[in-house]
């Protein structure tokens, strides 16, 4: 190539640019666990349950799942009425956010809350440190499992183990249940991933700039 009057190809050119890798905002993610329904990634709205694992669920739709033996495999620790709880969220007046009834924190991803397994009063942790009991500082029930609704990564798969080794431990009608599996998919971090191929959902969770915040974004988009 060359001396035809012609430019020449540089090795720049000839290159196959590679696609930038997946920024995600770790900040959205905690928010998309705090407001949307693990099952169907559609906005929390009461009745609402919790799992183990400390994800929520519009509780219809994980009824009709469950009744259906529908559920994804990244659920499957959730096989009865007994591995999920009525939650009693708070909501703010006049707004469809929820919040700490004790301390009017805001669940959002950043606020670390804890559901009483007992009777299913959702709470911060600062109210629980702030005012140490035994009884649920709601309605008064006793406090015997506290489930984190911001569990990490490790933490969820240390409670999955758990799960999976009390379901195969246990015995119905004398025999035992067919083993449960390990599954380690989240799903709402699942979701998260096959919806960043969509341009407009993409622009709410990829911090391209990053003094813009989670929470500018979403006020410019109209989500609150």
């Amino acid at each position: 190539m060359g001396n035809d009057g012609g430019s020449i190809a540089k090795r720049s050119d000839l290159a196959k640019d590679k696609k930038r890798p997946l920024k995600i905002d770790k900040a959205a993610l905690r928010a998309a666990r705090a407001r949307l329904c693990a099952l169907t990634q559609e906005p929390l709205a009461p009745p609402i349950v919790a799992c183990k694992l400390g994800f929520l669920f519009n509780k219809p739709n994980l009824l009709i799942a469950l009744s259906q033996k529908s559920l994804p495999k990244s659920l499957q620790h959730i096989s009865k009425l007994k591995d999920i709880k009525d939650a009693n969220i708070a909501q703010a007046p006049d707004s469809d956010r929820f919040i700490c009834p004790i301390s009017g924190l805001e669940l959002n991803g950043s606020n670390r809350f804890i559901i009483n397994w007992n009777c299913g009063c959702v709470m911060s942790e600062a109210s629980l440190k702030e005012i140490p009991s035994k009884n649920c500082l709601v309605c008064g029930e006793p406090i015997a499992e506290t489930i984190s609704l911001n569990q990490s990564e490790e933490e969820q798969r240390s409670k999955r183990k758990s799960l999976v080794k009390s379901k195969n431990n246990s015995k119905d009608a004398g025999q035992p249940i067919k083993k449960a599996k390990l599954a380690e998919e989240d799903p709402i971090m699942t979701a998260h991933l096959k919806n960043m191929e969509n341009e407009v959902y993409k622009s709410l969770f990829v911090n391209d700039n990053v003094d813009e915040t989670f929470t500018c974004r979403h006020l410019r988009a109209g989500l609150r």
